[in-house]
């Protein structure tokens, strides 16, 4: 098994067609066809089933495609790393951030990790941990910054407390609700948007 095979095969599947990433990797078509075929002799198994729409992961060929994707990933991380050893910075980074990180620190971020790391692709992506976790496992997203998980995590990962997070409820001083002790009682103030007077 080749890099280019693996290459190939995850192009093939991201674009669901031969075609697609064909154009996407500036080849033949024919060359990513026999490049397939090769693959799958090797692992004595189809990997994506071919339709008239274009093509479709098998089961095997789903379990195969996180690994393979996590494999070039992870060599990829190698070739930057070689790089930056020899006194280039390349590479790229992806993050994930929750909603309000997005929201409070993403466009400070981006403007000072640009100015430090002219060099380095910045991929931010916005989500909450559960939809990302499967990111972080294949390798496609290098860490995520948000609020903790809500459940433990295990030893798959390291958590860093990075800052304490309070929130607080600011109105004015003679509202009607202003002894309220709970959010549920504040739920209708907003809607009114006498809150906010």
């Amino acid at each position: 098994m080749k890099l280019h095979h693996l290459r190939d095969f995850i192009a093939i599947a991201d674009a669901r067609s031969v075609r697609g990433a064909a154009r996407a990797l500036g080849l033949a078509q024919p060359a990513l066809t026999r490049s397939l075929r090769e693959l799958e002799n090797e692992l004595a198994t189809p990997l994506l089933e071919r339709h008239a729409r274009g093509v479709v992961l098998t089961p095997i060929g789903e379990a195969f495609y996180r690994r393979a994707h996590a494999a070039m990933a992870e060599i990829r991380r190698g070739r930057d790393e070689v790089a930056q050893l020899l006194g280039t910075p390349c590479g790229s980074v992806t993050i994930g951030l929750s909603s309000a990180v997005w929201l409070s620190m993403a466009a400070e971020v981006h403007v000072a990790f640009r100015r430090a790391y002219p060099g380095v692709r910045l991929r931010m992506v916005e989500g909450f941990f559960s939809t990302l976790e499967g990111r972080l496992q294949d390798g496609t997203l290098d860490f995520f910054i948000g609020p903790r998980p809500a459940r433990p995590v295990g030893d798959s990962y390291k958590v860093e407390l990075l800052f304490q997070n309070q929130r607080v409820v600011v109105g004015r001083k003679d509202h009607p609700k202003r002894h309220a002790k709970r959010l549920a009682e504040l739920v209708f103030c907003s809607i009114n948007f006498d809150f906010y007077h």
